[in-house]
């Protein structure tokens, strides 16, 4: 059977995964341990053998997994332990190094203050692409189960939803039937007459009525230019309640804008 991807392709999705993953300054930090050594077995540091073990693992699961691994970033974790130990012991390694040459304050100040900076530089660049815009808030999928409520007034009103409906919180939270997962203009009108609606982990229910509202999270306005337009040239935009105008937008499918 003839392989979904190059080598050449793998490996670039294997550096851009790694590098978003992992970020460049772990990975520097920790294939220089790994380099320098980590392949030398007589090399006596306190956690060596605990990295190698970790990195053996971690490549084993990669090259067993490699088509995960080139599909999803997450595949990637169980190397994450060896990474951070590799950096930890190189990191180690400079201090010691420090100490011998008499600058044990400065090389402890100063290892202090690396780490910390990276736990902040990556906290934050976490929490932006999470939250792309602070000041529309985060999404939640509590304030989600009100919107689609928003949307579907009626019990067996069909919500209609701009996001990835895998989780069993929608459901709940919503309480409303769904179909979910859309996020192109092509999808909306292939999936506003649908025979059925999803359930949680993948199931399906017969039901042909029409979607009666359409829950857009405004965080997505920019990437589903198209799919926004089309919603707004047709479709008339419901009063949603307080705490979440700034969150989603609302559209009735059932009424035509004026």
């Amino acid at each position: 059977m003839e392989s979904p991807f190059t080598i050449s392709q793998w490996l670039t999705a294997a550096v851009h995964f790694n590098r978003s993953y992992h970020t460049l300054p772990l990975l520097l930090v920790a294939f220089a341990w790994v380099f320098a050594f980590g392949w030398q077995l007589r090399h006596y540091q306190p956690g060596a053998t605990v990295a190698r073990i970790l990195l053996a693992w971690g490549i084993l699961h990669v090259l067993v997994g490699r088509q995960g691994v080139y599909v999803h970033e997450w595949w990637w974790s169980p190397l994450t332990p060896g990474l951070a130990v590799s950096a930890a012991l190189i990191l180690d390694l400079s201090v010691r190094a420090a100490e011998r040459c008499k600058f044990t304050n400065a090389a402890k100040m100063t290892t202090a203050s690396l780490i910390l900076f990276f736990a902040s530089w990556t906290a934050l660049t976490t929490y932006q692409k999470f939250y792309p815009d602070s000041q529309r808030g985060p999404v939640t999928t509590i304030n989600l189960g009100q919107a689609i409520k928003a949307a579907a007034p009626k019990p067996n009103d069909i919500a209609m939803l701009v996001w990835n409906g895998g989780n069993p919180q929608l459901w709940f939270y919503g309480n409303r039937p769904l179909r979910p997962n859309i996020w192109s203009t092509e999808e909306f009108k292939q999936r506003l007459q649908d025979d059925y609606v999803e359930l949680i982990y993948g199931f399906r229910q017969p039901w042909t009525a029409p979607g009666a509202g359409i829950v857009f999270p405004i965080i997505f306005k920019e990437k589903m230019a198209e799919l926004w337009m089309h919603l707004c040239q047709n479709y008339r935009i419901v009063p949603l309640p307080s705490g979440l105008e700034d969150k989603y937008v609302i559209f009735d499918l059932r009424r035509k804008p004026q």
